[in-house]
């Protein structure tokens, strides 16, 4: 099977970028969620398309352990841990699962960005392997849930990341 056969749909593009066709270029705008963006974006040094891969680890972290990789009180707590990126603390919470999930799960969550695997390599990853047929399922629930709906309200993001000195933006018109 084939990747081009996978039809995966991401929601949500209100705090997104555009990315540039070469993939070593980097960008420097902030956006994104800060309990789910790489630590990178925060940082302000620029990121490529590999903070989506950490983003993708933070989500699956979320989703198998029930907690958020940067706990806080506040957006100005989550943003301070996750520029830290300390995650020593998550290797407790990952014993109930599979070594291969496991596996994964901190392949995407690397500090390094260029040590992460980009999407092709992590479709490649054992744990994709050994649940193809579940995967395969779960894409085609997605697919029958993803079908055009009309929405009466319009979402809109909450806000974007401060910049230095900047206050968050807390509502949008």
């Amino acid at each position: 099977m084939g990747t081009s056969e996978y039809n995966v749909k991401i929601a949500d593009f209100g705090l997104s970028t555009f990315a540039s066709s070469n993939p070593r270029e980097k960008l420097y705008e902030k956006c994104g969620t800060p309990c789910y963006a790489a630590p990178e974006i925060l940082r302000g040094l620029g990121y490529t398309s590999k903070c989506d891969m950490f983003s993708l680890g933070s989500l699956f972290f979320n989703l198998v352990t029930g907690r958020y990789l940067f706990p806080g009180t506040n957006k100005m707590q989550v943003m301070k841990k996750n520029k830290e990126c300390d995650l020593a603390w998550i290797h407790d919470y990952l014993n109930e699962i599979t070594p291969t999930c496991k596996d994964l799960i901190l392949q995407f969550l690397e500090i390094d960005a260029c040590k992460r695997p980009t999407a092709r390599e992590s479709l490649m990853h054992p744990w994709f392997k050994q649940n193809e047929e579940a995967i395969m399922q779960l894409l085609q629930m997605n697919e029958n849930l993803a079908k055009p709906t009309i929405l009466s309200v319009g979402m809109q993001p909450i806000g974007l990341m401060p910049g230095p000195g900047q206050g968050l933006i807390t509502e949008m018109p």
